[in-house]
């Protein structure tokens, strides 16, 4: 991490809103989200843009900020992290296509306030600089093209190198990124569109683990709040604990989840 976050923001972001114009009413709502999240990343290119936002604590008193690329695009990256806020993804593009930019503006607000301001930077930094960056490598023109294509772009990356350029960091065993074999019993669950550690991660890791079984959740993100039928991946994880037989479990029930529904409309207030 984080090297390969624009692409997998990209892939996930795609089959949300794949998943989007697979929906009837989602895709009555906004037929042209693909072409419209194009729009809105060349319209960010250009710059930032000026928004007016509602934000608590007094939402009655709106803000004007300035809304750049890099935080439009991780706040996205954050929405993809849950199903519930990922069902607003095509409602927040559409509009920010027709030059209403707020409701992205107040997700990247949201964000900042509630995960970057209130998460344990320096610990997440004394691992990262260690365990991540040391691996990714500098990137090439072609790689560089293929970020700047993507909603993200290259924001973390950028922000995570500059940042660990400052932060004491140990150094790791030799060997520490190869892959682990074992055949201790493992279940690994990844979600679908999970922008961060995709179904690929899962898959890999799988390779070196025998005596394992990897389940894909339907519509999940990082984790798997806003689906329907969750209730089998509580059973799954009970079967297993009592088990310890990952290849015999019963995982049909998974095919059951499914996204509730997408958000539609803004709220009154925001009209």
């Amino acid at each position: 991490m984080p090297r390969d976050f624009p692409q997998h923001t990209e892939r996930a972001l795609d089959g949300v809103i794949e998943e989007c114009l697979s929906n009837a009413e989602c895709k009555a709502a906004f037929p042209n989200v693909r072409a419209d999240k194009k729009a809105v990343l060349a319209k960010l290119k250009n710059g930032p843009v000026e928004v007016e936002v509602r934000v608590p604590p007094d939402r009655s008193k709106p803000t004007r900020v300035r809304l750049s690329r890099d935080l439009a695009g991780e706040a996205v990256r954050y929405m993809l992290y849950n199903p519930g806020a990922a069902s607003r993804i095509p409602l927040a593009v559409s509009e920010a296509a027709k030059g209403n930019f707020a409701p992205l503006a107040e997700a990247a607000i949201f964000y900042r306030q509630n995960i970057v301001a209130t998460g344990a930077t320096g610990l997440y930094l004394s691992i990262t600089c260690a365990e991540d960056l040391p691996f990714t490598g500098m990137s090439d023109a072609a790689k560089q093209r293929a970020d700047d294509e993507t909603f993200l772009g290259d924001y973390r990356l950028r922000q995570q190198r500059e940042a660990c350029g400052e932060w004491p960091r140990a150094a790791v065993e030799k060997g520490y990124s190869e892959l682990v074999h074992s055949k201790v019993p493992v279940l690994i669950m990844t979600g679908l569109w999970d922008p961060v550690t995709p179904p690929l991660y899962g898959d890999r890791v799988a390779k070196g683990l025998s005596n394992s079984v990897h389940v894909v959740v339907p519509s999940g993100g990082h984790g798997f709040g806003g689906l329907r039928g969750t209730e089998c991946i509580d059973k799954l994880k009970t079967a297993f604990i009592r088990t310890a037989d990952p290849k015999g479990l019963e995982t049909s029930c998974v095919g059951s989840i499914r996204r509730d529904g997408f958000v539609l409309k803004l709220p009154d207030e925001n009209r």
